[in-house]
């Protein structure tokens, strides 16, 4: 096996755990999903057997021999019609009793538990985002949110371990790089109530604009964003004075000297 040598000064692999367990999410659920996976798969089953169901017949017979049965059969099975010859006789499927209402609440107990213990929200149930507002929609997350953040803190060491292995590299090329002023910043994708943004313009006479934008999640400079509005402000008014003829840039200031009398 040949050999070459690299000049990261560390093993250039970068492990990434997402907890610490260093496991899955769903793993600590394969149990739970199991057990849904086959009361469906059961459901699908029964629905099968009830197709080749058995017929019983009590009080009578198909025939004496089996070619009798037979042709008895495909008659059945053709006409669609069954005579009873006596009063005490009966045909009815030999079938598995369904009790589809308890497997269903059995089905969603196992489905709430993979989501709670999971700490995932339920994102297709009708009652997760009926009339509610972003606060309470967070509020909802929270568990999610809690797992997110230890996932966030074990990306970001593992970010740090990769930027550890690049200032190794920019140093061998004489280029120091102090990589712990690097700011790594990871942004939610949660659900923004826009009411409240819009209820941000109700408070401009008690907080600065800097302050104000710096709320708006969209907005990652307000500074920035400030000086971009002054100019296209300006440019908006110069526009509008071209229009209706006004000079654009204000008269020189000329004054002459007084003569002296």
């Amino acid at each position: 096996m040949d050999q070459e040598p690299h000049y990261y000064n560390a093993v250039p692999v970068t492990e990434f755990s997402n907890n610490e367990e260093q496991q899955g999410d769903y793993e600590q659920q394969i149990s739970l999903i199991d057990a849904y996976n086959i009361l469906q798969s059961d459901r699908v089953n029964d629905k099968e057997q009830l197709v080749d169901a058995i017929l019983k017949v009590v009080g009578f017979s198909f025939g004496d021999d089996e070619e009798e049965m037979a042709t008895t059969a495909r008659m059945l099975k053709k006409h669609k019609i069954l005579e009873l010859p006596e009063v005490g006789a009966d045909a009815s499927w030999l079938v598995k009793g369904l009790n589809e209402t308890e497997v269903e609440v059995l089905k969603d107990a196992i489905k709430s538990d993979i989501h709670e213990f999971s700490m995932v929200p339920n994102l297709t149930d009708e009652n997760f985002a009926a009339q509610s507002s972003g606060v309470a929609m967070k509020y909802k997350l929270l568990g999610l949110e809690q797992l997110a953040v230890i996932k966030e803190r074990y990306f970001v060491q593992g970010l740090r371990e990769r930027l550890k292995l690049f200032a190794n590299i920019l140093g061998v090329k004489g280029k120091a790089v102090d990589m712990s002023d690097v700011i790594i910043t990871l942004t939610r994708n949660l659900p923004e109530n826009e009411v409240t943004i819009q209820e941000l313009v109700t408070l401009r006479d008690f907080a600065s604009d800097e302050t104000l934008l710096s709320q708006i999640p969209f907005i990652e400079e307000p500074t920035e964003e400030i000086k971009r509005v002054k100019v296209q402000l300006e440019e908006k008014l110069k526009r509008t004075q071209r229009e209706f003829g006004y000079p654009i840039d204000p008269p020189e200031d000329v004054t002459g000297d007084e003569d002296e009398e």
